[in-house]
């Protein structure tokens, strides 16, 4: 089947494809509902089936989103020790690993394919943030789809002071947030304390990294210009304090400190 005026966008995909032999790639597919997005994919993966293994997972708009329901399709795909390591109900840090060492295994490229990510749960988006910090170590690559037509850009001009072109052309442009419309003490928030105990609780920290709810209470009670910002720091903040204070827990633990370095932005 032919796409219209999709041969360019599939021979893209094919060179980064080709380039995977160097180093994982990370491919971001966006657009609005029906667009085609999905139809670029599985004509993609036509296209390499016989020399590129494919391992699709997708989310679904349910009401209570399936946690890691994508991870899920994709251990179905491979078997083995991923799929036995989520039978079990394994910390996310061994899943995450259990993926990650699947895409280095056997001689044709390997394409994760995860579809809709606009209806993914967090869990999933922390598993993106994983692969996609980490997928250059690879030779794999992966392609996520999600929709791009909610948001919108609105220009507020003040009404009493009237500021000509001009004046508009001069003026700083700054991005708001929720804050901006809501008082702090108003606005929903969780205290780092308990988001860190539900990070433990649900398996994305491990209770046994010395020291760990400590040194994460105390990254995420610091104040951050940005999201961005926050994110790294907070990220690069706990690897370091590994890194360098406990040198052999790093070294024998790498994959459970990488994996709670990651989604702990509030």
């Amino acid at each position: 089947m032919d796409l219209l005026e999709r041969a360019p966008l599939l021979d893209e995909l094919d060179g980064v494809l080709a380039a995977t032999t160097t180093g994982g790639r990370v491919v971001l597919v966006a657009g609005e509902a029906g667009i085609g997005k999905s139809a670029l994919v599985r004509r993609f993966a036509e296209r390499h089936s016989a020399d590129a293994r494919f391992l699709l997972g997708a989310c679904d708009p349910l009401l209570t989103p399936r946690a890691l329901g994508p991870l899920h399709d994709l251990g179905r795909h491979t078997g083995g020790r991923l799929a036995a390591l989520l039978a079990a109900g394994s910390p996310r840090e061994q899943l995450f690993a259990a993926l990650l060492d699947e895409l280095d295994r056997g001689a044709r490229p390997q394409v994760v394919v995860v579809e809709d990510a606009h209806w993914a749960d967090e869990a999933t988006l922390d598993l993106l943030v994983f692969l996609g910090r980490r997928m250059d170590r690879t030779r794999a690559l992966l392609i996520v789809t999600y929709r791009d037509d909610e948001g919108k850009l609105v220009d507020y001009v003040s009404e009493d002071v009237k500021p000509s072109p001009a004046d508009l052309a001069r003026g700083e442009t700054r991005k708001m947030d929720c804050l901006d419309c809501h008082n702090r003490p108003s606005h929903a928030f969780e205290l780092p304390e308990r988001a860190v105990d539900r990070a433990i609780t649900e398996g994305r920290l491990s209770r046994d990294l010395p020291f760990v709810k400590k040194k994460a209470v105390e990254l995420l009670r610091k104040e951050y210009p940005d999201r961005a910002t926050a994110e790294k720091q907070i990220a690069d903040g706990l690897l370091d304090f590994y890194r360098t204070g406990y040198p052999e827990v790093y070294r024998q633990r790498r994959a459970a400190v990488e994996s709670a370095s990651v989604g702990w932005a509030m």
